[in-house]
């Protein structure tokens, strides 16, 4: 059994407009920032560790354009984020070096976003990406999962991203997308090869994490760059950690100023358990006569320790 019955995919847009502290979250400097929609430089990606509760903040970020911003048409428009479903992609095929390149995802992402903002808006799609996106479509994911299911439609999306942005300039609206779950949509993939993959890429990990890596990266230069083009869409995401730390484009500086990167004090660790103690029913507690919500859940005291401090101190 799970210690803890709370899991942010429990947590939707029914929840919050029930009780709109359903997404009661602790704040630190980093989630404040990525969380802050005032001035000049509103953040768009989180970028943190498997476990750090990106998605979470992403929909308390979804939430803030629902409910506290007027005036944006959201996507999804029935969940506060769109969830990358888990898929598989044919990295034995031909395109497998396709797949490993940053460029090709940024693509891919740039139509996939573009086609979704147009159809939350009613704005036309170009003829020549129409033919290419599956309309109707219900998530942002199954068209990610058409483009990338095979070579010609994978090489298509370059040659498609002019006319994607071209309509794109057409929205008039204010719109505010959120993307979540790409690293775990594509997790499937870490471990996997191929014999065209490692022709392209001779040296580093696995040709699936290659892809994995290079799906995130992609995804990070599509929103850079149609920020660029209509200033009244915005496009907010999660990427792993372990993705990021492997963009080494020239335009390594611009993207930093879009993302914050997730980190936690020992302190600040504490008190989420601590916060999350707080929900253990009382069927489940060790000592459910203390005070202190650890106590109560552990039966032990737990002190907070910062690397080279002191030893920690529990009781029982």
């Amino acid at each position: 059994m799970e210690p803890f019955p709370i899991d942010a995919d429990e947590f939707d847009l029914h929840d919050v407009e029930a009780n709109p502290n359903a997404l009661d979250i602790l704040r630190n400097a980093e989630i404040d920032e990525f969380l802050n929609d005032a001035g000049a430089q509103v953040k768009r990606v989180l970028v943190a560790g498997k476990g750090f509760g990106k998605t979470l903040i992403l929909k308390r970020k979804a939430a803030q354009h629902r409910f506290s911003q007027s005036g944006f048409i959201c996507v999804p428009s029935d969940r506060l984020c769109e969830k990358i479903p888990s898929f598989l992609l044919d990295i034995g095929g031909a395109w497998s070096a396709d797949l490993v390149r940053v460029e090709v995802w940024t693509a891919v992402w740039e139509v996939t976003i573009v086609a979704a903002v147009c159809r939350a808006t009613g704005v036309n799609l170009a003829s020549q990406v129409e033919r290419l996106v599956p309309l109707p479509f219900s998530a942002i994911g199954d068209v990610v999962s058409h483009l990338t299911r095979g070579i010609k439609s994978i090489r298509a999306c370059k040659g498609l991203v002019a006319y994607s942005r071209a309509s794109l300039r057409s929205v008039e609206s204010r719109v505010a997308v959120f993307i979540d779950n790409v690293d775990e949509g594509l997790k499937h993939q870490l471990g996997r090869d191929s014999q065209a993959g490692r022709a392209s890429q001779p040296e580093g990990n696995s040709v699936g994490e290659q892809v994995w890596i290079a799906a995130q990266l992609g995804l990070l230069e599509a929103i850079r760059e149609l920020r660029h083009i209509n200033r009244k869409v915005r496009v907010f995401a999660t990427i792993r950690q372990e993705a990021f730390d492997r963009y080494d484009f020239q335009t390594r500086a611009q993207v930093r100023e879009l993302c914050v990167s997730l980190s936690y004090t020992s302190q600040e660790l504490l008190e989420i358990f601590r916060t999350r103690c707080r929900l253990v029913p009382s069927n489940r507690l060790a000592k459910p006569k203390e005070s202190d919500p650890i106590q109560r859940f552990l039966g032990i005291r737990c002190t907070a320790v910062e690397a080279g401090g002191p030893t920690e101190s529990t009781e029982s």
